[in-house]
Parts: C-alpha cells; sequence; structure tokens
C-alpha cells in the first residue's frame, strides 16, 4: 500500500497520454481539477462534486484499469453537476440513477470499471432525473446500489447564487478541458459534444432583447426610452410579447483578453446560439479579440454554433474588431460585443450600424457609444 499514491499518479498519466485516441485526455484534463483525499472513514470511493475521496485498501486493491474506470466515473459526477442536481430526491436512488446514466459512457469510453458496476440497456442515453423517476416508478427494476461511486448532495446546502457560480465553474473547466484537446488535437469522447450543447443553454430571452434594441415591429405607443440602468439585466427584460426578428447579419464580438475570467467567457459563450436562433439572422460572424483580432468564424442561417476556443488573453482592445470590419467589406446590420468593458479605444465616431455592449461588469459605466446593458455573471 505503500506505492499506492504512485498508483493514483500513473492512472492520471496513462488517462492523459491516452494512446489510443479515445478522448481519455479530456478526463484527465477534468480530473486534475478534482484533488484525490483519502478518507479511510468511507468503504470505496465517493465525490462531492469537488475532490474524489477514496478508502486506501479499496483503492489499492482495484487493477489499473479499474482505478481509471472509477477515476472517471467520479469525474463525470462533476461534469454532469449530478452534485448540484439532487434536490430533494432519496440519495440512495439518487445515486442508483446517476450510475447508471453515467457507466455505459465510462465502457463505451474504452473503460474498465469494478464488478458490479450498474448498467441496463434500457437506461442507455437517459438522465439521471428521467431513470430515477422510472425507478419510483417501477420498484422492480431497483436494484442493489454501487458499493463505490456515490456522490455527494451540495445543492441542498448552497444558494440559487452559489450554485450558478458552482455551475459557471465546472463549465469553465469543461471548456479549458475541452480547448486543450483541440490543441492538441485530441479526440473528445462522443458524448462530450452533447454536454457542451446543454451548456450553450442561454440564460437570456435574446428575442426581446434584440427586439428592445435593433428590431422587429414595435406595438403602438411602445417606447424605445432606456430603461432604468438598475433594472436593465439581460435576464430580467421585460419587453413586449415576441416574434423572432429578422436582424439581417449579426457580428458577434468577444472580449478574450486576459481581464475576463474563464467563467465569464463561458457566460458569453453560452449565449451565442440563442442569438443565432432568437435573431433569425441570415449570418452570424464571431470575432475573438484581445489586443488584436484572434479568430473570425462566420455560420449561415441554421448553422450550430461550436464551442469556440478562445485565444489571446492578452490587453483589451476593441477598435481592431472595428477595423477588421470595415478592411474586410463585412456586411453588418447589427453588432453585438460582450466584455467585462475594460476598454478605453471606443469609436469616436458612429459606425454605421447599432451597437449592443454586453458588460460582465455591472460596476462598469455605459459605453459612450452604442447601447449598453449587463449580464449577471454569478
Amino acid at each position: 500500500m505503500h506505492d499506492l499514491p504512485r498508483k493514483i499518479a500513473r492512472s492520471k498519466v496513462r488517462l492523459m497520454l491516452d494512446k489510443e485516441s479515445k478522448g481519455w485526455g479530456f478526463y484527465a484534463s477534468v480530473l486534475y481539477q478534482m484533488p484525490m483525499v483519502e478518507k479511510n472513514t468511507i468503504p470505496t470511493m465517493a465525490t462531492d462534486g469537488r475532490s474524489i475521496f477514496y478508502n486506501a485498501e479499496f483503492t489499492d486493491a482495484l487493477t489499473e484499469p479499474q482505478l481509471d474506470g472509477v477515476k472517471v466515473h467520479e469525474a463525470y459526477h462533476r461534469i454532469l453537476k449530478h452534485h448540484l442536481r439532487m434536490g430533494k430526491r432519496d440519495p440512495q436512488l439518487w445515486n442508483i440513477a446517476c450510475d447508471y446514466a453515467i457507466n455505459p459512457i465510462i465502457i463505451n469510453s474504452g473503460l474498465t470499471l469494478p464488478d458490479g458496476a450498474l448498467i441496463d440497456q434500457k437506461f442507455f442515453g437517459m438522465s439521471a432525473e428521467k431513470i430515477y423517476d422510472h425507478l419510483m416508478q417501477n420498484a422492480q427494476d431497483k436494484p442493489e446500489p454501487q458499493e463505490w461511486g456515490n456522490v455527494e448532495d451540495m445543492g441542498g446546502g448552497m444558494s440559487s447564487d452559489q450554485v450558478k457560480a458552482e455551475e459557471a465553474t465546472i463549465n469553465a473547466q469543461v471548456v479549458m478541458a475541452v480547448n486543450s484537446m483541440k490543441k492538441e488535437a485530441g479526440k473528445l469522447p462522443s458524448n462530450i459534444q452533447e454536454i457542451i450543447n446543454e451548456m450553450k443553454r442561454s440564460q437570456i430571452d435574446w428575442t426581446d432583447v434584440l427586439r428592445k434594441f435593433i428590431g422587429g415591429d414595435q406595438p403602438e405607443g411602445y417606447s424605445y426610452r432606456r430603461p432604468n440602468r438598475r433594472q436593465w439585466y439581460l435576464n430580467e427584460v421585460i419587453t413586449p410579447v415576441s416574434n423572432k426578428i429578422g436582424c439581417g447579419d449579426i457580428v458577434v464580438g468577444i472580449d478574450t483578453s486576459g481581464s475576463v475570467s474563464s467563467k465569464e467567457l463561458s457566460y458569453f459563450l453560452g449565449e451565442l446560439n440563442a442569438i443565432a436562433s432568437s435573431s433569425g439572422a441570415d449570418s452570424v460572424t464571431i470575432i475573438t479579440c484581445d489586443a488584436d483580432v484572434q479568430d473570425v468564424i462566420r455560420y449561415e442561417k441554421g448553422e450550430q454554433i461550436e464551442m469556440l476556443e478562445c485565444k489571446g488573453r492578452g490587453g483589451t482592445r476593441v477598435m481592431p474588431v472595428f477595423d477588421y470590419i470595415a478592411n474586410n467589406n463585412i456586411n453588418v446590420d447589427n453588432f453585438i460585443y460582450f466584455s467585462d468593458m475594460g476598454i478605453f479605444d471606443y469609436p469616436e465616431q458612429d459606425v454605421g450600424y447599432p451597437i449592443l455592449w454586453v458588460s460582465s461588469d455591472i460596476k462598469a459605466k455605459d459605453a459612450p457609444i452604442g447601447e449598453t446593458t449587463y449580464l449577471k455573471v454569478a
């Protein structure tokens, strides 16, 4: 057992090297964010979504392939935020449902699990919530729980703002792990794209926001007067009944400078598909920029916006984006820019199209040109 720390370290290296390119490197990146903590008061291995706790005797008895599989099992509890989703559900049955949801993914990744792993084909592809509901209604399908891999509830003891902050932290770590794999030309596990798509769910009703600023016919008597700044948070906007807006060609700028945190970036990226679908735009061009333009990607109407690699992380300038648009004759009907608003080089004159600045810093000053609104980052 004196070699146990080395055994645990070797497991992380095996996943990172991933010679067969099955996406294990992604798991290694996530596991680097989850410290292993010896806790012999538990019989096997468990997680609270932040750390992995292990019983030394149990872990020492695992084969190396089994150890890899169990650690990835624990990582998936974090990736899927199971520790935040239990709510008032029965903890034992929730663990069973989570294990049924996770284990097929582990096996399909080519990893090994210890004997007794819960796997049932009828639950393949189902969420833990749906599996839980099925088990509640069909007692005959309820098995004995696994002896390993439990997840402890954290959400019940956290405020809603703390839960949102934890979710944003996990999203940011997943984004970093995805980007790390892209840099190494690595392969992502097959189900991770689904998780990324889930992360892309918008927290903002962009149909209403875009109508307010840049498009659509307004009902009679509707005012374009700027609302009270304190009330003007994107997720609290009250506007007329919405229909899809025809916004033409939208350009979205994203500040990837070093002052923008990974959490803020995860919030910014989470809004992109919602902008595209709510606006009815003919195209969405995304420009990432720190002190210089880093990347430009154009999506035509109906195309799914993929997870972006956020290059840069240097100083903050916005004029390179406007210069790039002008120099490359990019058609812009509406322009949206996500930033923490640490900007000092705003355009000095009208650029010829509406500008909406989306600030992650609610204390920042309004931009001197265009409209400024605010995105709450928990």
